[in-house]
Parts: C-alpha cells; sequence; structure tokens
C-alpha cells in the first residue's frame, strides 16, 4: 500500500510539472535566439529586418506628411482658395482611411452630425 502511495505521489509531481509542447518550444525558441543574437552574421541578420519594420511603420505612420510639413514660412501667404484646396485634398486622402477603421483606438468619431457641431462650437469661439 505504501509503495502504491508512493506512485501516486510522484505519479501526481510529475503531471503538476509536465509542460506543453508550446511550452517547450517557447522556452527552446528564446534559448536559441538569445544564443543566436551573438553570432555575428545573425545578429546583423535581425538588426537589418528591425531596421526595414522600423522604416516600414515610419513610413506609414507618416502616410504622406512631407508634403503637408515645412521647415519655414513661407516669404507670402497662399490665397484662402488655395488653402482650402490643399486641405481638401489632404482630406480626401485621409477620410477613406478612418472610415475604413484605419485610426488609433484613442479616436472616437461622432459621425457628419457631430462635425458639424464641432464646427459650430469652435465658431463660437474664434478670435
Amino acid at each position: 500500500f505504501i509503495r502504491t502511495v508512493r506512485f501516486l505521489v510522484k505519479t501526481q509531481r510529475w503531471l503538476t510539472l509536465e509542460l506543453t509542447m508550446q511550452q517547450v518550444k517557447n522556452f527552446v525558441g528564446s534559448h536559441l535566439a538569445e544564443i543566436a543574437n551573438h553570432i555575428p552574421f545573425i545578429k546583423d541578420k535581425v538588426a537589418q529586418e528591425f531596421k526595414k519594420v522600423e522604416e516600414s511603420m515610419e513610413e506609414e505612420i507618416k502616410g504622406g506628411l512631407e508634403e503637408r510639413g515645412r521647415k519655414n514660412l513661407p516669404q507670402q501667404g497662399l490665397p484662402r482658395e488655395a488653402i482650402l484646396a490643399k486641405m481638401k485634398g489632404f482630406s480626401a486622402k485621409e477620410s477613406p482611411r478612418w472610415q475604413d477603421g484605419y485610426v488609433s483606438g484613442g479616436i472616437y468619431h461622432g459621425g457628419k452630425d457631430m462635425l458639424e457641431l464641432q464646427s459650430e462650437a469652435i465658431k463660437l469661439y474664434d478670435v
């Protein structure tokens, strides 16, 4: 009887320590990645791939900001119509993205009615 109890206790310990195949893969994979990161060729390749991802993300985030940004003020301002035309062009490019859901989770859009209300409210406090 005592042998049976000992066997059951040992078996129970092994069952509670049993790792899933995914846990084993994660453990081995993380250690292999750590070792591989010390090999110059692999380290350089990983750095190149990270750089590509960073550049891709930066391009996606900026999304044409270069054409909007200026480093200094122009010598002469643009006429009202030209400014509005530029802004309408930017809006036409951006609107489909946010309408399709490509915006930050922190941005809430209440629809066209909300935009009209916001515009009216801002006009009340224009200086």
